[in-house]
């Protein structure tokens, strides 16, 4: 709702479909691989206004990286359950438009991966987690 993005998916986790909550499911099981794309990690503990501020612009600076990953990992997820593409998307018979690389996806659809990496604190934050810099 913050970036405005309107998405018949919007209501509460019981109420999605079993395939919708499997892929939501999926999607947080991905996080932590898309994060070490940047070099960042989930770990225990709240994440102070300074660490999520060097977090975020991190984000900022590797989003492309990190929203192709997000991306990537969400096709595997779609094919790996009977998706394959289609010119229009078509729940009911598993084809999906966006089901082509990154980079050849409309600036619109870019934004939605973006849009989900940026909200990676938020949904480390709900799970109790941070994200934090893989000490190297």
């Amino acid at each position: 709702k913050r970036t405005g993005e309107t998405n018949d998916n919007d209501v509460p986790f019981e109420q999605l479909s079993q395939d919708s909550k499997a892929s939501n499911r999926a999607a947080a099981k991905r996080i932590p691989s898309v994060l070490a794309l940047a070099g960042l990690e989930l770990v225990t503990g709240a994440a102070t206004a300074e660490e999520e501020k060097a977090v975020r612009a991190h984000i900022e600076h590797h989003l492309d990286l990190l929203a192709d990953g997000e991306h990537e990992g969400w096709m595997d997820d779609r094919r790996a359950n009977g998706w394959r593409f289609g010119k229009h998307r078509d729940n009911s018979k598993k084809l999906h438009n966006c089901l082509v690389p990154y980079g050849k996806l409309s600036p619109e659809d870019q934004n939605k991966d973006c849009n989900q990496v940026r909200q990676y604190p938020d949904f480390a934050r709900l799970a109790g987690l941070k994200i934090g810099f893989v000490a190297g």
